[in-house]
């Protein structure tokens, strides 16, 4: 209900724990709220006083005026014959990071155990006392994007000056909030229970990657680290987060996912990925002696066909990781009030998935029933999405863009090869092999038309083989940069008969713990379009959750309020997420010491 006489909050459907027996338990189970955590009642243990929320201003806009920017063009750091020059890159980039942590948190580096992988990646481990139990493992990367040189005039403070705004409450500069807000923190918790009685009993280890931005293949070596030592011995980790999803407050417009009242969405999992290589080869010549169409011209019709037969959005199922924060959140003023229409149609299929629950008498065909059950289901799920805008609408199919395009070498030479590059974000009800499959019916289809000869997906040593035989001109396919990577699988939100939701409990309550202060926020799970480190890491666990914490206090004037800016210009962290984050991991090393 709207309180009109104080802020506005509202009475989640979901604090009523519906029931999960029966069908469609995934749709509204997952709405389920739990306690905030409270310390262990017979613990003496209490956690250290919080420092001046200025020391942590003060070690984020240190951070950041450290330059940690790695450009694609680098590469990875560990593939094979990298040069010396790219070597020395990365060095300058992060030696200097790293010993300004060790400047800055002195304790974590005297009572954890530091170690170094593939040259800059960080792993820092308090070892527990009982190495039976599986370890928490809490993750962030030390680089940042790079500034686009033309952009820099607009930014408010230089990007490398991590300027303390203390009128605004926020520090400044690239990489503010992605991802130095999220590494300080968790180093500052670290630092602050090392100074403590605090001994842990179950292991934490902190693990910072270091090429995120770009190909990832920090992570990669650094879990491949962890599974080596925590797979064969415990079976891996027992939780792991890294960042992704905030707390998000009743201020954050509609834009950015904010539905007019506070909530936390920790991502539960993400989208697949795969890039994908159109190469067009034909005959070259002189210009003045042009074809009725050259290769750049059959290449422009292949991506015009590929935007006019784009994947389309579908709401797949009810159990749909996209359709939970609309479901669990549909009492919320901007659904309720703000669009009626879905507020009703999202109340008419939480009807019909709770009859579905109800006992039935065993009269007719039970067949038929569920039959019947599906198709009222499916049309309440077609008659959604048209309600949705087009950014809530992309997390539910897989997205398309032509990215990239090159052809030519000479303005008076015919092209002999002209590419482009599109990017597809995979549905999580999709696969690599799926979309590789439509895209590859789509181009033929069109390269037949413009008489062309399609070998199909394909190596570029194989693919220039082929080219030299044909007459007419080429197309291929191929995934670029090595990209295919697969939709991640949903860690477990609900207990099954093979799963536990214990850390997602856990969580859960100590984010409710953490922001207390503004009332019994609902978390509620989440997608990511997008893809962090985690993609790497699940051999390590089931449990890998996306959360950087945040703040619920307005953003400074004139500013978003969801994303800090991050990826562009006047990228900020606020001061009140610091501190937040560093009590947020505080309380969950603390808690996750007896998880069930």
């Amino acid at each position: 209900m709207i309180d009109g006489s104080g802020p506005r909050t509202w009475s989640s459907p979901a604090v009523s724990a519906p029931s999960t027996a029966a069908s469609g338990p995934s749709a509204l189970a997952v709405c389920k709220q739990y306690p905030s955590w409270s310390p262990p009642s017979q613990s003496n243990f209490s956690l250290p006083a919080p420092l001046p929320a200025s020391t942590y201003a003060k070690l984020l806009s240190g951070a950041v005026r450290i330059d940690t920017t790695v450009p694609d063009s680098w590469g990875p750091l560990n593939a094979p014959n990298v040069s010396s020059t790219v070597r020395e890159n990365y060095r300058k980039a992060f030696a200097p990071f790293e010993a300004y942590l060790s400047r800055s948190f002195p304790l974590v580096h005297s009572v954890l155990t530091k170690e170094v992988v593939d040259s800059h990646g960080l792993i820092f481990t308090w070892r527990g006392s009982d190495e039976s139990l599986k370890p928490l493992v809490l993750m962030a990367h030390q680089d940042v994007v790079p500034v686009e040189p033309s952009t820099v005039g607009q930014w408010v403070h230089d990007p490398f000056s991590g300027s303390v705004d203390e009128e605004n409450g926020v520090v400044w500069g690239r990489g503010s909030s992605d991802d130095k807000a999220s590494l300080i923190s968790i180093m500052s918790a670290l630092e602050s229970l090392a100074s403590s009685t605090f001994k842990p009993s179950r292991t934490i280890v902190a693990s910072f990657g270091f090429d995120e931005e770009s190909t990832g293949s920090a992570a990669a070596a650094l879990a491949s680290f962890l599974v080596e030592r925590y797979v064969p011995t415990v079976g891996g980790a027992e939780l792991i987060v890294d960042e992704g999803g905030e707390v998000l407050g009743a201020d954050v417009s509609e834009e950015e996912g904010g539905m007019g009242t506070a909530y936390a969405g920790p991502a539960t999992s993400e989208k697949g990925y795969l890039d994908v290589r159109v190469t067009v080869r034909t005959p070259g010549g002189h210009s003045s002696v042009p074809p009725r169409r050259t290769g750049i011209g059959h290449l422009a019709r292949l991506v015009a066909s590929i935007e006019d037969n784009a994947p389309q959005p579908r709401i797949s199922d009810v159990d749909h990781p996209a359709l939970a924060p609309l479901l669990c959140l549909r009492e919320a003023p901007a659904i309720k009030e703000g669009r009626p229409q879905l507020y009703k149609t999202l109340q008419h299929l939480v009807k019909q998935l709770e009859d579905e629950e109800k006992p039935r008498a065993r009269i007719g065909c039970p067949g038929a029933r569920r039959r019947r059950d599906q198709q009222r289901r499916r049309e309440l799920l077609n008659s959604i999405l048209p309600q949705l805008s087009a950014e809530e609408q992309a997390l539910f199919g897989t997205t398309q863009a032509v990215d990239l395009i090159s052809g030519g070498v000479k303005i008076n030479a015919l092209p002999e090869k002209s590419e482009a590059v599109v990017n597809y974000r995979i549905d999580v009800r999709s696969s690599v092999g799926e979309v590789k499959e439509w895209v590859g019916k789509v181009v033929q289809k069109k390269a037949k038309e413009l008489g062309l000869d399609f070998i199909g997906w394909t190596h570029e040593e194989v693919e220039a083989l082929e080219a030299a035989k044909s007459a007419k001109g080429t197309v291929s396919l191929s995934v670029a940069f090595n990209s295919a990577l697969e939709p991640t699988p949903s860690s477990p939100i609900v207990d099954g008969t093979e799963s536990s939701a214990a850390a997602w409990r856990l969580l859960s309550s100590v984010i409710r713990s953490t922001w207390r202060d503004h009332g019994e926020i609902p978390v509620i799970p989440t997608l990511m379009g997008g893809n962090t480190d985690t993609k790497s890491y699940h051999a390590l666990s089931r449990n890998i959750f996306r959360f950087s914490g945040g703040t619920l206090n307005p953003p400074p004037k004139g500013m978003k309020g969801a994303d800090g800016g991050i990826h562009t210009v006047n990228e900020y962290a606020s001061i009140d997420a610091l501190v937040k984050g560093t009590e947020f991991y505080s309380k969950l090393i603390w808690a996750v010491q007896v998880i069930g």
